[in-house]
């Protein structure tokens, strides 16, 4: 089932409901980290505007976004197990650090190679006409292709990067996972959703214009907002929110571990109490079975909120003389 943009808002308001001191916390941690990082280059190297200075700034400003990409990666990791209602706390932003940073470090760069590579052709352009006057350089004649391929590199990385968003998640949810993997995964998981996450991405640049009246105060809500909801597209597309169910008061994970299935090509759910795959928990009125059958087949597994209990079926001996009548 693909659920819509705001029906992804929802679920995400009612998960971070309860939660906003661990999820802005580490967002503001998140930004405290950013900013010194990328203050480094200008201590290190200085203003000065030789060819080996710039190069070297180039250098490490990228080996930063690397490390901030590494960070963010905690972020997610932190939305994930409030959704799953799994322990988190604001030292889950240097998960990725822990478990094998090299995977998050690959993918991000990659995505970095990605955008520069699309971006070349304009880059190009540009240094063309770095001889002409500075009169000539604001003519249409060299504004309107400059524009052109600017659209074009931008077009075609913003597509590739959309195949590429669910990586770091997917790797979250497998230890084992590598670069390579998380990569063909999310692009084969992205075919023929890359607009609606695009779609969702977009919906939020009206708060992120807000929050400017907010002295930006307002991005330490927004920004788990939108990390939320983006947590919420993923488990809505890898199946785990229909496997599992919603309900009003949100993701009801009956202890869900998470976690995908290295070589199988689906999603497991053996962390969950009723089976094991896409059985929808032994549902008898789904067709699935296993050895704990679904005890009430005109149900769905989503009807069980919070106390899933009822599910399990009872031995006889622990039904009492009366009920055994």
């Amino acid at each position: 089932m693909k659920r819509s943009s705001s029906q992804l808002k929802l679920l995400a308001r009612t998960s971070m409901a309860g939660h906003y001191g661990v999820l802005v916390s580490s967002m503001l941690l998140f930004f405290v980290i950013t900013l010194f990082l990328e203050s480094i280059p200008g201590m290190i190297i200085g203003n000065g505007s030789s060819v080996g200075n710039l190069a070297l700034q180039s250098v490490i400003s990228l080996i930063i976004s690397l490390l901030t990409s590494v960070v963010s990666v905690g972020l997610i990791r932190i939305a994930l197990s409030v959704i799953r209602r799994q322990p988190y706390g604001i030292g889950d932003l240097f998960y990725a650090f822990s478990h094998h940073p090299d995977r998050f470090i690959i993918v991000a760069f990659i995505r970095a190679l990605v955008s520069t590579v699309c971006q070349l052709p304009s880059w190009f352009f540009r240094s063309s006409f770095f001889h002409f006057s500075a009169g000539s350089l604001f003519s249409w004649r060299v504004l309107l292709p400059n524009l052109l391929w600017t659209l074009v590199g931008t077009f075609l990385s913003t597509i590739i990067l959309l195949a590429f968003a669910l990586a770091n998640t997917l790797m979250i949810d497998n230890d084992d996972l590598s670069a390579v993997e998380a990569l063909r995964e999310s692009s084969r998981l992205m075919k023929g959703n890359k607009g609606r996450l695009f779609y969702i991405d977009l919906s939020f640049l009206g708060l992120m214009f807000l929050s400017v009246f907010t002295c930006y105060i307002g991005m330490l809500w927004v920004y788990p907002y939108v990390i939320m909801t983006e947590a919420y597209f993923y488990l809505d597309v890898t199946g785990e929110l229909d496997r599992n169910g919603t309900s009003q008061n949100g993701y009801d994970s009956y202890g869900y571990n998470g976690g995908y299935e290295n070589g199988g090509g689906f999603y497991s759910d053996t962390g969950n109490p009723y089976g094991s795959h896409n059985d929808f928990y032994g549902d008898a009125s789904t067709g699935g079975g296993n050895s704990r059958s679904y005890p009430h087949g005109d149900r769905h597994a989503s009807d069980y909120i919070e106390y899933p209990e009822d599910t399990y079926s009872v031995s006889p001996d622990q039904t009492t003389d009366e009920e055994r009548g």
